[in-house]
C-alpha cells in the first residue's frame, strides 16, 4: 500500500501539488467520508439523494453505523423489537440495536413508527446519547435542553431546518451526524470518530474538518497519458473508486482527472469538473492570489501549481483562455491552456447585456455578456460578441471557444414516460448515472429567470409528458444526461398568505404577503379575487415581488397530518419539506411550528396546494 503513496508525492513533487490540510470540509468531502466510513451508502449507484426525507429507521440504521455497537448488529434477526416492526422488516435488526442500547425509544402503545419521518429533535437526541449524554443531563422539558446543547457544540452547523418539528431530509442528517462525528464526547478529549473509528481530526476556524495531510490523503494529482496506468496498477485491488462523489472503478479515470488517494480508507477519488472560460482577475492580486475568476465565478486556488501558472509571471494572463480542473472541493487543483479547445454546453439563459471587465494593467473593456444555468443548477458567465437578449430564460447550445460563447436555441425533444429512481430510466429511455434535472420556472423573457435543480428521486413514478420536458441531452452511449423541465415540481418559488389588501374604487393597489415570517408587498394596478387570507404562489425577482397567484384549497376535511401527508376525504397529499404553517386569529396570520399541527384535524384546517403535477402541500392554515 505504501507503493501508491510514495508514487502519489512522486508526482506531487514534479506538478507542485501542495497539501490538503487545514481546509474546511466541503460537501463533498463530507459526503466521502460518509460513504467510506459506510455510514450513509447511498443507492446502488452511489448516490445519496440528499433531498429525500429519512424515516426513523432509516436514521436508527445511521446511528448504529455512527456508534460504536455498529459490529454488534445481527445479519438475520428472529425478535421483533416493536409491535409494529416485525423481525423481517428491513430494518429490524437496526432497530433493536439502537433500542437495545439505550439510542432510541419507542412510544407509550409499544409501537416505533419505522416509516415516519425523523424529526430534527429525534435525531438530535440520539446523536447526543452517541456522545454520551443521557435525558437525565437535561433539566429543561423535552427538546428544547436537548436543542440547545446542540446549537451549543455546533451540532446543528449547514443544516436546512434547525426548527423544531423539522423533518429531516438526508441531507440534514448527513450534516448532524458529521458534525456529531467532530465533536467531543461528553467528559472526554477525544471527539467521536476518533473514539468509534480511530481517525483523527484537525481544527480550522468555527467548523472542524476531516484532517487531509499527507498522513491521510495523498494529492491532488492530475491525471496525464503517461501516469494513468501507473497509478491504476499501484492502487490495491480491494480500495473503493468514487468518481464526481459516485461509486465507481479503476476504468473510470480519465486523463485530466484529478485524483486523490487514502490508504487509510483504501479510497480512491477522482474529480471530472472542468471550466472553460476566460481569466478575469486575481483575488486579491496576481502577486498573492488566492482565487481566481472565471467567466464570472470565482473559484479558490488549491495547489502551488494552479498559483505558479496563474500568478505574476506565469503562464496565464488576464483575457486568455483557459481550462481550469476543479478537485474534491471544487478549487482550482491545476490549469491547462484552452486555446485550441472548443466546448459546448446546454443551459438555461439567466442574464443577458455589457459589462466591464480589467487586462492585468487594469486597464477597463466593456463586452457583451451572457449568463447560462447548466442542469445542474451552476451558473456561468460567458463573453459574446452581441447582445443575446432575444435567447433570454430559453434553453441555449451554447458554443464556448477562446471564452467567448454563441447561442442557439433549442427547441423541445420527445421524452416522455414513467420515472424509475430504481432502474434509473424514463419510459424505455436510460438515463446517466449522473443525470441531472433542472425544473424551468420562467419562459418569458420579459420576466426575472427561475430555475431549480432537482434529483431524480423527487420525480420517481410521475409520468412525464413531452410538454414536461423543454429539452435533454445524452452522453456518447446515448443514456439522457442532461433534463430541463417544464414547471414540473414547483420548487423553485414561494408561498405564502395575503395579510392585507389596499384598494381604490377601481383596483387592488397593494397586497401585503408574509412569506414564512417575512413581510413582501407587490404594488400596482390590479384586478383580482384575491383577498385577505388567501394562500399565494409567489414569482420573485431582482425588483421584489413580480407576480401572486392563488393556490388550490383541498376541500375535503382534514382527518390527520403526520410527518409527511395530509390525510383528506380518503387521500393523503405529500407535505413540502418548507410547509408554511399560520395560526388564523380574526384577520391576523402568526407563522406556527410544523409540529404544532401534527395530528390535528377538523373544517378548521385549511391545505393548500398548487396544479403542478408533483406539488406538494405548500401552506396550511389553522384557525
Amino acid at each position: 500500500m505504501k507503493k501508491i503513496i510514495s508514487i502519489i508525492l512522486g508526482f506531487c513533487i514534479a506538478f507542485s501539488c501542495v497539501s490538503a490540510g487545514a481546509m474546511t470540509a466541503s460537501q463533498s468531502q463530507i459526503e466521502s467520508l460518509m460513504k467510506a466510513l459506510s455510514i450513509m451508502n447511498g443507492d446502488e449507484k452511489g448516490n445519496l439523494n440528499l433531498g429525500d426525507a429519512v424515516t426513523r429507521a432509516e436514521f436508527s440504521k445511521v446511528a448504529v453505523a455512527s456508534s460504536p455497537y455498529r459490529s454488534d448488529v445481527s445479519s438475520v434477526s428472529r425478535v421483533s423489537p416493536f409491535s409494529d416492526v416485525p423481525f423481517t422488516y428491513w430494518g429490524a435488526t437496526y432497530i433493536r440495536t439502537a433500542a437495545d442500547y439505550g439510542l432510541v425509544k419507542g412510544y407509550t402503545d409499544s409501537t416505533f413508527k419505522p416509516e415516519d419521518t425523523v424529526l430534527l429533535e429525534e435525531g438530535v437526541t440520539i446523536a447526543l446519547k452517541l456522545l454520551g449524554y443521557a435525558d437525565s443531563d437535561f433539566t429543561a422539558t423535552w427538546p428544547s435542553g436537548q436543542l440547545n446543547k446542540a446549537k451549543q457544540l455546533k451540532m446543528l452547523d449547514n443544516l436546512n431546518n434547525k426548527n423544531q418539528g423539522a423533518r429531516m431530509s438526508r441531507h440534514d442528517v448527513m450534516y448532524l451526524i458529521y458534525n456529531t462525528l467532530n465533536t467531543q464526547m461528553k467528559n472526554s478529549n477525544s471527539k467521536l470518530i476518533e473514539s468509534v473509528f480511530g481517525y483523527s481530526l484537525a481544527s480550522n476556524g468555527d467548523i472542524e474538518n476531516i484532517v487531509m495531510d499527507n498522513a491521510e490523503i495523498e494529492g491532488p494529482v492530475t491525471i496525464n497519458s503517461i501516469n494513468i496506468n501507473t497509478i491504476k496498477n499501484a492502487v490495491s485491488s480491494s480500495a473503493k473508486y468514487y468518481r464526481n462523489d459516485k461509486a465507481a472503478s479503476a476504468y473510470d479515470m480519465a486523463v485530466n482527472d484529478i485524483v486523490y488517494y487514502s490508504e487509510k480508507l483504501d479510497t480512491v477519488w477522482m474529480y471530472s469538473d472542468k471550466i472553460l472560460g476566460v481569466y478575469e482577475k486575481a483575488t486579491p492580486s496576481k502577486d498573492n492570489l488566492t482565487a481566481v475568476t472565471v467567466s464570472g465565478v470565482s473559484y479558490n486556488i488549491e495547489t502551488n501549481e494552479a498559483f505558479s501558472k496563474l500568478a505574476t509571471g506565469g503562464e496565464f494572463e488576464y483575457g486568455d483562455s483557459i481550462l481550469l480542473l476543479l478537485g474534491k472541493n471544487g478549487e482550482v487543483a491545476d490549469v491547462l491552456s484552452a486555446k485550441i479547445q472548443t466546448t459546448t454546453i446546454y443551459g438555461y439563459v439567466t442574464g443577458t447585456g455589457t459589462k466591464f471587465y480589467e487586462y492585468s494593467t487594469g486597464e477597463k473593456y466593456s463586452s457583451y455578456y451572457v449568463s447560462v444555468m447548466t442542469a445542474d443548477g451552476t451558473t456561468y458567465e460567458y463573453k459574446t460578441e452581441k447582445d443575446y437578449k432575444a435567447n433570454l430564460s430559453a434553453i441555449n447550445k451554447v458554443q464556448i471557444k477562446d471564452g467567448y460563447a454563441t447561442l442557439t436555441k433549442v427547441t423541445g425533444n420527445s421524452l416522455e414516460g414513467e420515472v424509475s429512481a430504481e432502474n434509473y430510466t424514463i419510459g424505455t429511455r436510460k438515463l446517466s448515472q449522473n443525470v441531472k434535472f433542472l425544473d424551468v420556472m420562467i419562459t418569458d423573457k420579459e420576466k426575472t429567470p427561475m430555475a431549480k435543480q432537482i434529483y431524480i428521486s423527487r420525480l420517481d413514478g410521475l409520468n412525464l409528458k413531452q410538454s414536461d420536458v423543454l429539452y435533454y441531452t445524452a452522453d456518447s452511449n446515448g443514456n439522457i444526461e442532461n433534463i430541463f423541465l417544464n414547471d414540473v415540481t414547483g420548487d423553485g418559488y414561494s408561498y405564502g398568505v395575503i395579510t392585507d389588501v389596499t384598494t381604490n374604487k377601481t383596483y387592488i393597489t397593494s397586497f401585503v404577503l408574509d412569506v414564512k415570517g417575512q413581510q413582501m408587498t407587490l404594488n400596482g394596478n390590479y384586478k383580482s379575487s384575491l383577498k385577505v387570507g388567501d394562500a399565494v404562489k409567489i414569482i420573485t425577482g431582482a425588483r421584489g415581488v413580480e407576480s401572486i397567484s392563488g393556490l388550490i384549497k383541498i376541500n375535503d376535511t382534514v382527518t390527520d397530518i403526520d410527518y409527511s401527508y395530509v390525510h383528506a376525504g380518503g387521500k393523503k397529499y405529500s407535505i413540502s419539506e418548507d410547509v408554511a404553517v399560520y395560526s388564523k386569529n380574526g384577520d391576523n396570520y402568526t407563522l406556527m411550528k410544523f409540529s404544532d399541527v401534527m395530528g390535528l384535524s377538523g373544517k378548521n384546517i385549511s391545505v393548500y396546494m398548487s396544479n403542478s403535477s408533483l406539488d406538494k402541500v405548500r401552506v396550511i392554515i389553522t384557525e
